[in-house]
């Protein structure tokens, strides 16, 4: 056994081998590991400071005057994005429900 808190490494863990592509253990110590951050300690206290303004934007606070230009811009940026995702999430759910109402409707026919 390595020293990974029980981790029998990847050619002897049973899970890992018989995982579909991409391999994955979801129990794996490894993975519970912390994930170096490719953010800088500036970005993410910009991020922070972004996503405690839209908290308050969206709690019904008047904060249009505390904000720099550069937060304007992100806060637009995040929204442009989190309605992309939606419209994403969204196409698919209705993708979803048509697929679903076509196999209804040939069970339907079949009888």
């Amino acid at each position: 056994m390595d020293d990974d808190a029980g981790c029998p490494g990847e050619e002897n863990c049973e899970v890992w081998l018989s995982s579909a592509e991409p391999k994955f253990c979801p129990r794996c110590p490894k993975l519970a590991q912390p994930k170096e951050s490719d953010e800088s300690w500036e970005e993410k206290q910009l991020l922070d400071r972004v996503e405690r303004l839209l908290c308050e934007r969206d709690s019904g606070r008047a904060i249009y005057k505390l904000l720099t230009p550069e937060e304007w811009e992100l806060m637009l940026i995040w929204d442009k994005t989190e309605e992309s995702y939606a419209r994403s999430r969204q196409t698919a759910h209705e993708m979803r429900i048509e697929a679903m109402f076509e196999m209804l409707v040939s069970l339907g026919t079949v009888r």
